[in-house]
């Protein structure tokens, strides 16, 4: 689990909609990406749930706390 790090429950945020750029298509399951306030950077958030007046952020990354496993084939030893 240390290939993406922990699961950071601090990296879920709840948002207002009214604090959303209307210009975003809003649809759950999907990355939104954000620019940093400067415009310096971007950041990307999973919209997880979406609701009338919120929507839920999930800025870890997709992988993050989840097992990974490596198939790998040894074609040579030197």
């Amino acid at each position: 689990m240390d290939a993406f790090g922990s699961h950071n429950p601090r990296l879920v945020e709840r948002i207002a909609r009214s604090a959303l750029p209307a210009e975003i298509e809003l649809r759950v399951n999907s990355l939104i990406e954000f620019t940093s306030p400067g415009g310096a950077s971007s950041f990307a958030g999973f919209l997880r749930e979406l609701n009338d007046t919120s929507a839920l952020f999930d800025f870890n990354h997709p992988l993050a706390g989840k097992p990974i496993r490596f198939e790998v084939e040894v074609i040579a030893i030197m």
